[in-house]
């Protein structure tokens, strides 16, 4: 701007003139980050900008495989991803929790595809799985097996109690699910398993099954339906579900009560577009940063390990995720499936979707940021008080200018989680409470983090303009109400401008704590706790506790140190142990 704007009237004072040219060179701030942050929330809407048609075309998937369940919200949701992912689902859970009804939905999602189905035990054979070995291959001295019709030649399967299949199965299977391979006789064939969904009553207990247990990326754990849900149970019609013909082999029928219309089934060729799609989708360093972070805990104060092959399909199904939305970036919202990837044990799964909670949103570092600015601020100052200082004055403006840039990037980011976050309901792979979470929770949080991020970014813009505005008026002479003559320095208007910033911040800090300040105690109607919800356990807590107040419970325990961890332990060495204490020495 001209002189006009940035210094005042002569008739004003020395103090007055300087606050008036901060006042302007705020202003000017405040308009190029309103700018910023409108461009944030347009590249934000850009981003999450889905494909309606594909999302209606999963949404109406998702219902149809519901018909006929209830509560089981979150396994029909992870069996459609496997289906779409090309990945493999184990259900564990007590009898009667309707994991083979959920197992064989597989025959109704994808419709006419060859789906194989077989109850195992100690005493299954390979015949009974891979099919009969040829008679007329025999006499020619060939070891091959007719597969027609069993698994090596299905698209989708169900094999209910997996864990029961004795070692002369174990090895094919392993094959089978990863590479996709099939050894016949002295051939390696390919096979067109598309997904296979395994259930269980109980976790694999031998050494020798957990290469098995590794192949299954999907994990969820089958609680029988509440008490409150149990009128629904006892109410619903008895939908058909797929049965077997026989051979092993499902099929799908249907009663008066529904309808072929109601079948919702995905071809071959949408699943493959949605593959391609998905390879398309972005990673951010953040989301690749997150993955990280979640592994490194889970070694460290877990002693759970995760393999590097489930690491890496972990990252596929996140870009599956965000695919089936129409989108091309990874959001904080797809990463909340880590919960049904990253556990070995059960009761690990609510230990990561704990730290998901923590640590999903990026961390904006505000702290190195503020050093950061700081350290410039202070040369500049030098710089500009010194008469040989153009130089450094210079590169201290081209330093805070890059990390403008840095910060923008940040703000940008920060409000499209935030964005995702405000839509969490409409996400087809997040639960209601997961969902409720996320827009309760976290998307105030990220709130925070914008207005962190903007305040710092205030600060750059705000002394990088008063450095370009005093330029033009170096040599502009103002006189005081006294009329004595006075020269407007550079630096006095980059440290009134600066403390005008650090002024600002304080506040915004000191509203924070009071309105934080009480977090834990006293009665729920002011934001805190109360004895009574204090005292609730973690299942009851996570039940009728709103999610932002769950997340203050949780403090509260922790504080206190009064909340039971899992044992760090691994699945494994627990199984060991106990083997070990079953041992008497005579």
């Amino acid at each position: 701007g001209n002189q006009s704007e940035v210094v005042s009237e002569t008739s004003l004072t020395f103090e007055e003139a300087l606050q008036e040219s901060v006042k302007k060179v705020i202003e000017n701030s405040n308009g190029q980050i309103k700018f910023v942050m409108e461009n944030a929330e347009e590249h934000a809407s850009s981003i999450m900008t889905g494909d309606a048609d594909l999302i209606a075309m999963m949404r109406s998937a998702l219902d149809s495989l519901h018909q006929g369940l209830v509560e089981r919200e979150v396994e029909v949701q992870l069996l459609l991803l496997a289906a779409l992912s090309g990945e493999h689902l184990l259900l564990i859970g007590p009898p009667g929790t309707a994991k083979s009804a959920l197992g064989r939905q597989l025959a109704r999602l994808c419709g006419g595809a060859p789906c194989f189905e077989r109850l195992l035990t100690k005493f299954t054979t390979p015949e009974e799985l891979f099919g009969p070995l040829s008679l007329e291959q025999l006499e020619k001295d060939c070891y091959v097996r007719k597969t027609e019709g069993y698994l090596p030649q299905a698209d989708v399967a169900f094999l209910d109690e997996i864990f029961k299949a004795n070692s002369a199965i174990l090895n094919t299977l392993l094959t089978l699910l990863n590479e996709r391979m099939f050894d016949n006789g002295n051939q390696r064939e390919r096979v067109p398993l598309k997904c296979l969904v395994a259930a269980s009553n109980e976790l694999p207990a031998t050494a020798e099954l957990e290469a098995l247990y590794d192949r299954f990326l999907l994990r969820r754990q089958v609680e029988p339906v509440s008490d409150d849900a149990i009128l629904s149970l006892l109410g619903t019609p008895k939908y058909a579900m797929p049965t077997g013909d026989g051979k092993g082999r499902s099929k799908v029928t249907h009663n008066d009560k529904v309808e072929n219309s109601c079948i919702i089934m995905l071809s071959e060729q949408e699943i493959i577009n949605l593959k391609s799609e998905a390879s398309e989708v972005s990673l951010s360093l953040e989301a690749l940063v997150l993955l990280r972070d979640l592994r490194v805990f889970l070694r460290v104060q877990e002693d759970m390990y995760i393999s590097d092959r489930r690491l890496l399909r972990a990252r596929d199904i996140l870009q599956v995720a965000a695919a089936s939305h129409g989108r091309k970036q990874v959001m904080a919202t797809d990463a909340f499936l880590l919960q049904h990837i990253m556990w070995s044990d059960p009761e690990e799964a609510e230990v990561v979707a704990e730290w998901l909670e923590e640590h999903v949103l990026p961390d904006p570092e505000t702290a190195q940021l503020d050093f950061l600015i700081a350290g410039i601020h202070a040369r500049l100052v030098k710089f500009l008080r010194s008469p040989k200082g153009a130089s450094g004055v210079e590169t201290a403006v081209e330093e805070l200018s890059k990390l403008e840039e840095v910060i923008k990037g940040k703000i940008a980011s920060m409000q499209t989680h935030k964005s995702a976050l405000e839509k969490a309901d409409a996400h087809l792979w997040l639960s209601r409470e997961q969902a409720t979470c996320a827009k309760e929770s976290l998307s105030p949080r990220a709130s925070e983090h914008l207005h962190e991020l903007q305040s710092r970014l205030l600060k750059c813009v705000a002394v990088r303009e008063a450095v370009k505005a005093q330029e033009m008026l170096e040599d502009v002479t103002r006189l005081e109400s006294s009329g004595a003559p006075m020269v407007f320095t550079t630096s006095q208007l980059v440290e009134a401008v600066w403390d005008q910033c650090s002024n600002g911040d304080e506040q915004q800090n000191g509203a924070g704590a009071r309105k934080t300040g009480n977090s834990v105690g006293g009665n729920s109607s002011d934001g805190s706790l109360s004895d009574d919800q204090l005292a609730l356990t973690r299942n009851v807590a996570r039940k009728q506790l709103s999610a932002e107040e769950f997340l203050l419970w949780r403090k509260a325990k922790k504080n206190t140190g009064s909340v039971k961890k899992p044992q760090q332990t691994s699945r494994a060495r627990r199984a060991r142990a106990s083997w070990d204490d079953d041992v008497v020495i005579y």
